[in-house]
């Protein structure tokens, strides 16, 4: 490789997708379920998902009420389609209702801008597990965020390594 490149110089957000994965992989099978219920063109999907063993409860319902009504308000949120209320699109909660996802499509082009308005909403929802509910973000924009993230770290620890790797060579001769 030329001198002074790095691998997030020369891979692109398109290295991530739903698409580049097998057809049969449920990230791609959900990614184009997603495309049908929710044509807005070609957003990312960044998709908040809860789950409570046993079935969601009225307080987890609120709870992704609120967390929706703050999500709306980072800044590259197109509009969050929540599982909760009068009309909520099909799919959205599991048959046992132990599972819901909102579904909230980043507007930004930028992967730096998308990466922060997925920290924003991973920050709101308190990924993990909280007295039995469990959150996590996931989707096409998250798979997309973190496989850059760990991309641009990963350039950082190679650069190190092999500065020690050549120093110990020059050492050694």
């Amino acid at each position: 490789a030329p001198q002074g490149m790095t691998l997030s110089k020369v891979t692109t957000d398109e290295t991530a997708t739903a698409e580049s994965l097998p057809a049969d992989s449920q990230t791609h099978e959900v990614s184009e379920t997603l495309k049908k219920r929710f044509p807005d063109g070609d957003p990312l999907l960044a998709l908040a998902v809860y789950k409570r063993t046993g079935g969601l409860t009225a307080a987890d319902d609120a709870k992704i009420v609120a967390d929706a009504a703050r999500i709306r308000q980072i800044d590259g949120i197109a509009r969050v389609i929540v599982p909760v209320g009068a009309a909520v699109p099909p799919g959205l909660v599991s048959r046992d209702g132990s599972v819901a996802f909102s579904a909230m499509p980043l507007t930004s082009q930028d992967s730096d801008e998308r990466t922060d308005a997925l920290k924003a909403i991973r920050k709101i929802t308190g990924e993990g597990e909280h007295g039995g509910l469990e959150t996590h973000v996931t989707g096409p924009a998250a798979l997309q965020s973190d496989l850059t993230t760990t991309l641009q770290s990963t350039d950082a620890s190679l650069l190190i390594a092999t500065a020690l790797l050549v120093l110990v060579l020059l050492l050694a001769i």
